[in-house]
């Protein structure tokens, strides 16, 4: 897929939005009349980009993964799990932050005072080590797992 992030967009970016065609009940749709709409947004012409879309069938569940991904993809967030020293990680409630968020980021969410209070942060996720210490600064990842030391 070819749309752009919502956090690649500038304020001068007039007309252009970030955006994705999605078609539903493509369990009811004819063969013939889904090959034409799949080939009408693949195909590029002189006056328009190629439409990125997603087939779905909310009643049989086709299509509904690769949505819920572009859709992700788009809101340009991504999902980063809190964990207190010396217990578990929440894997329930996951912080979402935006795409290119820090640690100190993460940490201003979960209180406002906590980045000026941290001394350090240890990182689970892509980090080099488990459990690896992290500056602030660090840039957090999707599903990164972060415990914040005050």
């Amino acid at each position: 897929m070819s749309s752009i992030q919502r956090n690649q967009l500038t304020p001068g970016d007039s007309g252009v939005h970030p955006g994705l065609l999605i078609f539903n009940k493509v369990d009811a749709i004819a063969a013939a009349t889904l090959s034409v709409l799949r080939e009408f947004c693949g195909q590029p012409d002189r006056d328009r980009a190629v439409l990125d879309a997603v087939f779905v069938s909310a009643r049989t569940g086709e299509g509904l993964d690769e949505l819920f991904r572009e859709l992700w993809h788009l809101l340009a967030m991504i999902r980063v799990y809190a964990k207190e020293p010396g217990k578990p990680a929440d894997l329930h409630k996951p912080f979402v932050v935006p795409l290119g968020a820090t640690v100190a980021d993460l940490a201003r969410q979960i209180h406002r005072d906590l980045p000026e209070r941290m001394r350090f942060a240890r990182l689970w996720g892509h980090s080099r080590f488990d459990g690896q210490q992290v500056h602030r600064t660090e840039v957090l990842q999707d599903k990164d797992v972060v415990e914040i030391h005050e």
